[in-house]
C-alpha cells in the first residue's frame, strides 16, 4: 500500500454492457453480445472467447487465474481430470467445450430457413450454457470488448471477488468489510466444500471502453486515502 496512489475519476457511460457476476455464463455473455444477430458477435467471435479462457489456464495468454465450471448434460461439474493428457496440444475442459459448442446443432431442423437457423442459435446457446467463469475473464477477453464497442457500448461492469480484501481491510485499516459501504457478501458460486458455505466479498467493477468518457478528478497517496475513510468511519460510528 506504502507507495500507491488512489485516482479519482468521473466515468461518462451511456451503455454499458452487465456482466453481472459473481459468476457468468458464457451464454450468458454471447446473449448480451446478441449473438448471431445484426453487428452481435459471430460464432467464429465466440469461438474466440473460449480460446482465449483456454490459453489464459495454459498460460499462453497473459493474465491472472480464474475460477471456471463446465458442466455436463445432466447438470454435473465436471472434473478436470477428464480431460486427456497431450502435451503437443494440450486441453482442457474449456477446449472441449469449445469443440461441443462449434459441433452443436439440433436434433431436427425446422422446414423454413429463419426457424432453422433460430435452432442452431438455441443449440450453441445451450452448450455456451454449460461453461461458467468469474465475470472478469469476460471483460479481459480482447473479442469481447472489440464486440462490445461495435454494439455501442463504451463500458463494462460485473461484480469482482475482491479476494485479500478483508485481510488487507483489517490489517491496513483497522476497519472489517461490513464498514465500507461499497463492498457486498455472497456466496461463492464456486466453492467446492459441500458441507460448510463459503462466501465471497464483491465489489462492482466499471472498465470504460475509452479514455474519453474518463475524467480524472484527484489523485491522492493510498495511506492518506485510507486515513481519510478510516476517520469518516470512526465519525458515523459516533453519530
Amino acid at each position: 500500500m506504502k507507495g500507491s496512489t488512489v485516482t479519482a475519476a468521473k466515468i461518462s457511460a451511456a451503455k454499458v454492457l452487465d456482466l453481472g457476476g459473481p459468476k457468468q455464463s458464457v451464454g450468458e455473455v454471447l446473449r448480451a453480445l446478441s449473438f448471431e444477430k445484426d453487428d452481435g458477435i459471430t460464432i467464429d467471435e465466440a469461438m474466440r472467447i473460449f480460446s482465449y479462457m483456454h490459453n489464459r489456464l495454459i498460460s499462453k495468454a497473459r493474465g491472472g487465474e480464474f475460477k471456471y465450471r463446465v458442466f455436463d448434460a445432466d447438470g454435473k461439474a465436471m472434473d478436470p481430470q477428464e480431460v486427456p493428457l497431450s502435451f503437443s496440444m494440450p486441453e482442457t475442459l474449456i477446449s472441449m467445450a469449445r469443440d461441443d459448442f462449434d459441433l452443436a446443432r439440433p436434433d431436427t431442423l425446422p422446414t423454413t430457413p429463419a426457424k432453422a437457423k433460430r435452432a442452431r442459435v438455441a443449440a450453441r446457446l445451450a452448450e455456451a450454457d454449460r461453461v461458467s467463469a468469474d465475470p472478469f475473464i469476460f471483460a479481459d477477453a480482447p473479442i469481447v470488448q472489440k464486440v462490445a464497442r461495435r454494439l455501442g457500448f463504451d463500458a463494462i461492469v460485473y461484480l469482482d471477488a475482491f479476494g485479500g480484501g478483508p485481510g488487507a481491510l483489517r490489517d491496513l485499516m483497522g476497519i472489517e468489510p461490513e464498514d465500507v459501504c461499497c463492498l457486498t457478501e455472497e456466496d461463492d458460486p464456486f466453492s467446492d466444500n459441500e458441507w460448510r458455505e463459503r462466501t465471497l466479498w464483491l465489489h462492482e467493477t466499471l472498465r470504460p471502453l475509452s479514455d474519453d468518457i474518463v475524467k480524472v478528478e484527484w489523485s491522492e497517496s493510498a495511506p492518506k486515502v485510507a486515513a481519510d475513510y478510516v476517520k469518516l468511519v470512526e465519525e458515523g460510528d459516533d453519530e
